[in-house]
């Protein structure tokens, strides 16, 4: 596996043997190691999650003095009493089940923290490729479907269940080795690992956001079974496919002793406001419904969409954050799941998302499109040898040099179905444009509550659009979808509301 992909590693540590007589002493009082076992246990628990270095190049080191303060950074990891004695309580910790990735940073605390990536859309994608044998499909289904609704519940994020195909999160029930190089180790070990999102740099397709489960558990659905607790551990996991690290408050679903420890099998997990507030801080507090149409309901209307594009060869394109996903022309359902844009523009670099896109001749020989980037643009031909889109020399350029008007951050660009003028639109403000380096028409730029189209003057705003290659035009606007007839445009029976 590439070193690209960071992991998270849920893993029990055993609580009889690994710590024998030890896990007897008081609570109150420090215990000596005198086996030399359970020395080694100690300073191998605390080197494997960072409170202590490890050794380089193959040289030993001697731990007597940094052991009193690697235990109080642990205990304060634990919200345990900071004496830097290893007492029972402390023992306990060190043995109860947990999350295997490293605790320490070597940084100030904070209540959570985030991986340094996030998902750049606010909808993903999901599947289930492989179940326990344990349990049903339809009820493993249940049990993700209500874990991702939980986090969907509190911020701007919709995930979308699919059978099959390519999507963002990938979910599997493994054993053994598996081939991420992370191996389960049966019954009692290892539970489950998670990858955190995509970097927006990184341009290779590695397991960003999957998650894998140890098929040997037992998992359970209802909180009075004996076993793991399937819930538990998906929505703690599910926290680390979105951008999540571990938060060190008690209660947190992000603590490392939270979603697995043996009090919380028999409660159902719930998020705390140190979840909330996590998880928020990356994908903004809920302010829209569209996350929560009904799986049934018509693509645009369950999507996040910054910008939507048809190319010259009638491809159809939505684009979301640093992804684009191609639609079938037909339903306007995903063909595969998401790409970067740069898998499909090749030369597109831009850090931020698409504002707005549109496919236009003009004066020129033959069609391009145009993605609108905050004040600039890039141009795109297709390649008739290949069928694939190659940006033109010179490109990106600024807005002003070659669409004559200083605007930018449009919210869409679109043709009206048997036209070639682009219509920009910005707010509630739009612009007609000549087509040509001297701009929109002199008399623009007008209210959208001034257009002739009865359709377009009941609008607030217009998120994206496109004109699909039958001549009807697709518009996105808050949290509705239309599709518009061109028999008439003043004409509003000619309008239909998709959602």
């Amino acid at each position: 596996m590439s070193s690209g992909a960071r992991i998270l590693v849920l893993v029990l540590v055993g609580s009889g043997s690994l710590w024998g007589q030890v896990a007897q002493s008081h609570p109150t009082r420090s215990t000596p190691l005198s086996q030399p076992a359970q020395h080694n246990q100690l300073l191998k628990y605390l080197t494997k999650y960072g409170y202590l270095p490890a050794p380089s190049d193959g040289n030993a080191l001697d731990y007597t003095s940094l052991l009193p303060s690697a235990i109080q950074e642990f205990q304060d990891m634990a919200r345990l009493p900071k004496t830097g004695e290893l007492n029972e309580d402390t023992i306990t910790m060190m043995s109860q089940p947990r999350c295997g990735v490293q605790d320490w940073t070597r940084s100030r605390w904070r209540r959570f923290l985030h991986s340094g990536s996030k998902w750049r859309k606010h909808s993903l994608t999901w599947k289930i490729s492989s179940f326990p044998d344990h349990l049903s499909s339809s009820q493993v289904l249940v049990v993700f479907k209500d874990a991702f609704k939980t986090w969907a519940n509190i911020t701007n994020l919709y995930f979308e269940y699919r059978s099959a195909g390519v999507v963002d999160i990938e979910i599997k029930f493994l054993t053994g080795d598996h081939g991420d190089g992370y191996r389960f180790d049966g019954k009692g070990g290892v539970l489950a690992h998670a990858f955190y999102p995509p970097d927006p740099f990184t341009k290779t397709r590695l397991s960003f956001g999957d998650l894998h489960l140890d098929a040997s558990e037992t998992w359970t659905l209802n909180t009075n079974d004996d076993g793991e607790n399937l819930y538990n551990t998906v929505l703690h996991e599910i926290g680390h496919s979105l951008g999540l690290k571990h938060s060190n408050a008690p209660g947190s679903v992000m603590w490392p002793w939270s979603a697995d420890s043996a009090a919380s099998q028999h409660t159902q997990a719930k998020l705390s406001s140190d979840d909330i507030i996590a998880v928020q801080s990356l994908y903004g507090e809920k302010t829209s419904n569209r996350y929560e149409k009904s799986e049934n309901s018509h693509f645009l209307c369950r999507m996040h969409v910054d910008a939507l594009l048809t190319t010259p060869n009638n491809k159809i394109y939505s684009f979301n954050g640093a992804t684009v996903t191609e639609l079938n022309s037909t339903t306007l359902e995903p063909v595969f799941g998401s790409q970067l844009i740069s898998e499909v523009f090749p030369g597109f670099e831009s850090d931020d998302s698409v504002d707005a896109a549109v496919s236009y001749k003009g004066f020129w020989p033959y069609e391009a499109s145009y993605l609108f980037v905050g004040h600039q643009y890039y141009r795109y031909s297709l390649n008739t040898s290949d069928n694939q889109m190659t940006l033109d020399i010179g490109y990106p350029k600024n807005i002003s040099l070659g669409w004559g008007f200083n605007e930018s951050h449009f919210d869409s660009v679109y043709k009206y179905g048997g036209g070639n003028t682009p219509v920009f639109v910005k707010g509630l403000k739009y612009w007609m444009h000549t087509g040509t380096s001297h701009g929109p028409y002199w008399n623009y730029p007008k209210m959208l509550s001034m257009s002739p189209n009865l359709f377009l003057n009941s609008l607030a705003g217009i998120d994206a659009a496109f004109l699909h290659k039958n001549g009807t035009n697709y518009f996105l606007s808050d949290e509705h979808a239309y599709l518009l007839h061109h028999d008439d445009i003043m004409d509003t029976k000619n309008l239909q509301q998709l959602c």
